[in-house]
Formats: structure tokens, sequence, C-alpha cells
């Protein structure tokens, strides 16, 4: 039978991930991002940091407790922490703004929801505005000089936190929509991270419309909408 780590060692992954949630709160308070987003992934580091056992799952250890059940940390942090096992900490230690930029999500609950299509356009809007008087992170890709190019929106609507930047994906960069295709991460306490993408739609119903990519129905109905509103108004 293998030894048994030492308590120090068994609790030197819970030091790990809390030192990278505190770099996870600065870079968010240098980028502007609410103080309720700051305080959650500085509560949780704060959480983890005091921890008397594992955050490694306990399932890996026959057992069934998790990081979805500590206090404090909410089901989008939990998420974060709980990325890819066995790979979790290889994950955390790529760059935070690659962390920030999040790949796509984890399994999504099967309750699962998301902020509605205006709220959802409304951030894309802004997203595309006065982009120079936001900060800036490194893109991963595309960016030999790894420069800080790449505009970074936070955003809070109707309890949701949003974070949205340009696409700087392969496919962006090669049909030349890189200040076109916008990518939105949203969460909620309750809600782990997931990600759309708004781009400008060319040909049929919805020609030259922002479009969320999978849902265009849903945006062709939220136009509809907004169209007979307008023409209510005295």
């Amino acid at each position: 039978m293998a030894p048994q780590p030492a308590p120090n060692d068994a609790l030197s992954e819970n030091r790990f991930v809390a030192d990278k949630l505190y770099e996870m709160a600065r870079l968010l308070d240098q980028q502007k991002a609410s103080l309720f987003r700051v305080r959650a992934y500085r509560d949780a580091a704060n959480n983890l940091r005091g921890l008397p056992h594992p955050v490694r799952p306990d399932d890996q250890r026959g057992g069934k407790r998790g990081p979805d059940d500590l206090p404090a940390l909410g089901q989008s942090i939990a998420a974060t922490i709980n990325l890819i096992r066995p790979r979790r900490v290889e994950s955390l230690r790529r760059s935070l703004a690659d962390m920030l930029a999040r790949r796509r999500p984890r399994q999504a609950p099967t309750d699962r929801q998301q902020p509605s299509v205006a709220d959802i356009l409304a951030v894309d809007r802004i997203c595309r505005s006065n982009v120079d008087r936001r900060p800036n992170i490194k893109p991963r890709r595309f960016n030999p000089g790894e420069d800080a190019v790449l505009p970074i929106l936070h955003t809070e609507k109707n309890g949701w936190q949003f974070t949205a930047l340009f696409s700087s994906s392969p496919t962006a960069d090669r049909f030349a929509q890189t200040r076109d295709w916008v990518l939105i991460c949203f969460e909620r306490a309750d809600q782990p991270e997931r990600q759309v993408t708004v781009v400008t739609e060319h040909g049929g119903r919805l020609d030259g419309k922002r479009v969320i990519r999978g849902q265009e129905n849903a945006c062709a109905a939220h136009y509809e909408m907004s169209q007979k509103q307008h023409v209510k108004q005295p």
C-alpha cells in the first residue's frame, strides 16, 4: 500500500488554489470588475485557507464531499476549482488572463438558466463601445509580442456577472472578425459559468443585426418585440 501524504502535503493543494483565487480577485479588481465579484473570490480564497481537510473531492478518496459542498464558494467558483479532474492543478497553472477569458464551460446543471437575450445583446453593445477606456489583457493567440491589447469588460445586469471580450479564436482571425465576434461569459452564484458568442449576421431575416450564435430564433423574437414596442410609442 502506498504511504499516505503527510497532513501538510495534503493541504498544499488548498493553499495553491487559494493563492490562485487571490490572484483572480486582484486581476478582477484591476480590471474594474464589480466589488461583489472581487469579494467573492477573496472570500473563497480565505475559506480554502481555513479548511482543515484537502479540497480535492472526497469521491477520489472514497467519499462524496467535494468543492460544491464547501461554504462561501458558490457553484461558479467551485466549478473553477473543480475544472478537469484529475488535471485541475495543471489547468489552474495556466495564465490568469486565460482563466478570465474562460474556456468552454463545464457540464451545466439540469436547471441551467441564462440571462435574457436583451441583457446579452446589451453587454455585447457595451463591449464594442469605448474600447479605448477599458483595461486590456494579453490574448493567448496571434500575439507574438505578448502585449496587453485585448480590451476586457466586466459588468453586472439583473443578478448576472458578465465578462466580455473580442474573440481571438483561429476562426475569427481567419475570417477577419476579431473586432466583430464577441465572447460573453456569464455566471451567477447558483449557476456555473457559461458562454456565448455574439456576431453580426450576414444574410437572411437578421441581416446586419447582432445575433447570439445558436439562439437565432430567440434573437429574431427579441428584435420583433422591440420593433412592435417602438411602433406603439407615441
